[in-house]
């Protein structure tokens, strides 16, 4: 190979590795401006139905959900909370900027008042610890606010 060959070889990596950072680069502006998911699973699992986006995305007023989930769950409630800022996650995407939710740890008193206030009472659980089973009192449930309100 002689050296005109080498240069002309060096030139095409060159534009390869340009071309394929001009696709990367257009390819992340586009996906900025159009949302677009993909949901490969049975029955569309991880989906939201066509009604929930269409009140998501005519939502005229803010909407906020508060999750009240104890910081320190048993194993066997981690999949519900994984599972519920999966779909609050979703929903936040469709919705048009009117949906905002949280979670919240009823530790602090007031944050738990707040939820007994609302209608969410503490929840005992069975945790196996140790070759022991314990009985743990810990929160799990969501509160809706729209316009200031429950």
């Amino acid at each position: 190979m002689d050296f005109q060959e080498k240069k002309s070889l060096l030139w095409n990596h060159k534009a390869l590795v340009l071309i394929v950072a001009a696709i990367l680069v257009l390819v992340n502006i586009l996906s900025l401006r159009f949302f677009l998911r993909f949901d490969w699973t049975e029955n569309d699992r991880y989906s939201i139905s066509d009604a929930s986006i269409n009140i998501l995305q005519s939502l005229n007023d803010l909407v906020t959900v508060k999750a009240y989930f104890t910081k320190d769950l048993p194993p066997q409630f981690i999949p519900v909370r994984q599972y519920i800022g999966d779909l609050l996650a979703e929903y936040q995407a469709y919705s048009t900027g009117n949906f905002s939710y949280q979670f919240v740890d009823p530790e602090d008193i007031e944050i738990a008042q707040e939820a007994q206030r609302i209608g969410i009472a503490p929840v005992e659980m069975q945790v196996r610890e140790n070759d022991s089973l314990q009985i743990k009192s810990g929160y799990l449930g969501i509160g809706i606010f729209y316009q200031g309100a429950q």
